[in-house]
């Protein structure tokens, strides 16, 4: 499971606006070899879980991110 802040849901209500939401997804790259992309969405992608209201991750990303905290400083 992923944990959410409060100030990490409160900022990404602020910068979604009215509209969206904030997709966490995992791909290839970065100096671990992953790179953590946080997309703002429209439409979520079938089989999206949502963590937070606003905040969803995808079906694959989601074994990778287990455990993970997302935080807003």
């Amino acid at each position: 499971m992923i944990e959410i802040t409060q100030a990490c849901e409160a900022k990404a209500s602020e910068a979604l606006g009215d509209d969206g939401y904030l997709l966490v997804s995992v791909s290839g790259g970065g100096c671990s070899g992953y790179r953590i992309n946080l997309d703002p969405v429209l439409d979520l992608p079938e089989g999206s879980y949502p963590v937070s209201p606003r905040i969803f991750v995808d079906r694959v990303s989601a074994a990778y991110l287990d455990g993970a905290t997302l935080d807003f400083i």
